[in-house]
């Protein structure tokens, strides 16, 4: 059985919808990576911080991972938004003038605008979906988004926990700052998402056989269906999804199994997400930075439980370049 940890695909996939459902259709704009300018975005973005080593401490200590599978890891906001007699859809009143204010506020470390093509659709008709991003420099990562009663925080291969939840949490004020005076922002759903993915081609290999034997995850079918006689090769693909109640922090973990590419390349995914809805999801002031680490410390323990042997050892390797 062959993968391969390969690089940070150049297009990502569609973001949550409603995560408790699988048949939902993602509503927040991802954005494209280009690898070359990845580097060079995430010493900017650290250049631009005086202390850029979060002086929290993480509630585990976690190996380090010079080739680790991670293709994005991203914390989502979602706040209510108002329903109006007159309009088509509920609407997020302090958006227009908190995009502006926004960037004012970000520019230091997201000098680059970009608008994106849903922007041009009104925001009573796309409600939590992102239409503006700031990035550290043009095509580079990470970066942060907003759109109608939704705000993000992305970043790609260059990310670290420190370095990232130094990012989240300083963003989280300025969002709140962006708005204030203007519209109140009580938050209705927190997402914290980790996307990961190696190599593997599913059609020469039993997609069954690695998550059983790499991620120690079994999918068992009655043998009626395993062994159906007209049966005439390897799976052609896979989708599972659990999610747990937890209350530490207040909400649902989640983990998401499917078959997928990377890049150009057939491979396994797993995602882990960590979500808190309505009253279970923190304000924006009190109560975020714990809610942070306690999400981060349930979808660490729940990677490092999966990919524990053989793929953990292959992500410790150093990388080499051809």
């Amino acid at each position: 059985m062959r993968f391969r940890v390969g690089a940070v695909p150049r297009r990502s996939r569609s973001v949550s919808g409603d995560l408790l459902n699988p048949s939902a259709h993602g509503r927040v704009e991802r954005a494209t990576s280009n690898l070359g300018s990845q580097g060079d975005g995430l010493a900017a973005y650290r250049a631009s911080s005086p202390n850029h080593t979060s002086k929290a401490v993480s509630l585990t200590v976690a190996p380090t991972l010079p080739n680790k599978p991670l293709v994005e890891a991203l914390l989502e906001i979602r706040w209510e938004l108002q329903k109006l007699p007159a309009s088509p859809g509920p609407v997020d009143p302090g958006y227009p003038f908190a995009v502006g204010r926004l960037f004012e506020l970000v520019r230091e470390r997201y000098p680059f605008r970009e608008e994106l093509p849903v922007a041009q659709v009104p925001d009573a008709l796309t409600p939590h979906v992102a239409k503006h991003r700031f990035r550290v420099s043009e095509d580079a990562w990470p970066l942060v988004q907003i759109g109608p009663g939704v705000a993000s925080v992305n970043f790609t291969e260059g990310y670290t926990w420190e370095v990232f939840r130094e990012a989240a949490l300083e963003f989280v004020p300025q969002l709140a700052s962006a708005y204030e005076g203007v519209y109140p922002l009580k938050p209705v759903s927190v997402l914290l998402r980790y996307i990961n993915a190696v190599e593997f081609d599913y059609g020469r290999g039993d997609v069954l056989e690695f998550f059983r034997e790499k991620l120690h995850t079994s999918f068992q079918l009655p043998e009626g269906i395993t062994g159906f006689e007209h049966r005439s090769g390897f799976p052609e693909g896979l989708s599972f999804q659990l999610a747990l109640p937890v209350g530490r922090p207040p909400g649902a973990a989640i983990t998401r199994f499917s078959t997928g590419k990377r890049g150009e390349a057939p491979a396994v995914v797993w995602e882990h997400h960590v979500l808190s809805k309505k009253e279970g999801a923190p304000g924006l002031a009190e109560g975020f930075r714990e809610w942070l680490e306690q999400a981060h410390e349930v979808a660490e323990r729940w990677f490092f439980t999966l990919v524990e042997g053989d793929l953990l050892a292959a992500f410790k390797e150093e990388r080499t370049h051809a």
